[in-house]
């Protein structure tokens, strides 16, 4: 049996309405709306075009929401809410995480902010009774990166370098801890002067993970 897909009788249904309304939904929801308003057919939607009889309002509601579907791909399928991870987050007061970093590309680098940033910024995370709190210490070769020194970036891409570098100084002014192992910058011939300021020089990079692992982080590699 056909399942009725109401469409507004207003007039004040902008594409902005639209996509907050699908932005919320999965790919699946999405597809099945998009073949609506093109016209097609799929599961749940009436065969029988004829009886849908479009006014004009109804053919510009169609190129709006095809418009809509187009924009709202390029955004996640759903943002994430306590419910995702109701066994992961079970019983849990906080969340606490000490990344030990030593990815040296950059453009590698710039793909693991987003999932390093949502461990401390995700909704269900932060609905927890303590503020999370994060730390990230830089070791080996991704050290390299942390310098305003071009001459250390070999093989690298200099925008990515510097995105990465913008991407700390952000992750540093909403509250996560990021150190630097001296020893590895040492080792690896990279003035200290060199770093971005964003960083705070530690003498050894394995103290600080340990420590916070003491302070009751989880430590989380990054290779």
């Amino acid at each position: 049996m056909c399942r009725k897909l109401e469409i507004p009788s207003s007039t004040q249904t902008p594409i902005p309405i639209i996509m907050r309304e699908m932005y919320g939904m999965t790919l699946p929801a999405r597809m099945r709306l998009f073949n609506f308003f093109k016209g097609g057919s799929n599961e749940g939607v009436c065969q029988n075009r004829e009886r849908l009889m479009m006014t004009k309002f109804q053919k510009i509601l169609r190129t709006l929401g095809c418009a809509a579907f187009s924009l709202s791909m390029l955004a996640p399928v759903s943002s994430a809410s306590a419910a995702d991870y109701v066994d992961a987050l079970k019983d849990v007061k906080q969340v606490k995480a000490v990344f030990d970093y030593t990815q040296k590309s950059a453009a590698i680098s710039n793909i693991l902010v987003w999932p390093i940033q949502n461990v401390y910024t995700d909704e269900s995370v932060n609905s927890l009774p303590n503020s999370p709190m994060a730390a990230v210490v830089f070791h080996g070769p991704a050290v390299k990166l942390l310098s305003t020194d071009a001459s250390h970036h070999e093989g690298q891409d200099a925008a990515e370098v510097k995105k990465f570098q913008e991407a700390l100084t952000k992750m540093r002014e909403e509250g996560v801890k990021l150190e630097v192992c001296s020893y590895a910058l040492k080792v690896l011939k990279v003035d200290p002067e060199s770093v971005i300021p964003a960083i705070t020089k530690v003498p050894n990079g394995f103290v600080s993970v340990v420590g916070y692992q003491a302070q009751g982080y989880e430590v989380v590699r990054i290779p």
